[in-house]
């Protein structure tokens, strides 16, 4: 992905709140940095959302970010270019997010 590819002003990010989740669409194209702004983001569009009663905001990027490895690895391209940030996740998904998106936030920008 080329540089110019990261979404400048995250007001252009699509969302849609789901009764289970919020939907980002084309996520790959938020840096890490902007991750937390699009949380407030999301809290302002959506200001009965249930996302953050369960959920932590290092929970959130360790799953996003892994989404935007693997999309920078080229795999499930289709699966993983939009993350889809469920308000419950169970245990054992919460882990391998953890162990998985540590290791991913190192390679994505």
């Amino acid at each position: 992905m080329k540089n110019n590819e990261y979404i400048k002003d995250l007001d252009e990010l699509q969302m849609f709140e789901f009764w289970d989740r919020i939907k980002i669409y084309d996520s790959y194209k938020v840096r890490k940095r902007d991750f937390e702004r699009v949380f407030e983001l999301i809290k302002y569009r959506f200001p009965n959302t249930k996302l953050f009663e369960n959920r932590t905001y290092f929970d959130l990027k360790m799953e996003w970010a892994v989404h935007n490895f693997l999309y920078k690895l080229n795999m499930y391209e289709d699966r993983v270019k939009d993350v889809d940030l469920d308000y419950v996740l169970n245990k054992k998904d919460l882990r391998r997010y953890k162990i998985l998106g540590i290791l991913s936030w190192l390679f994505i920008k």
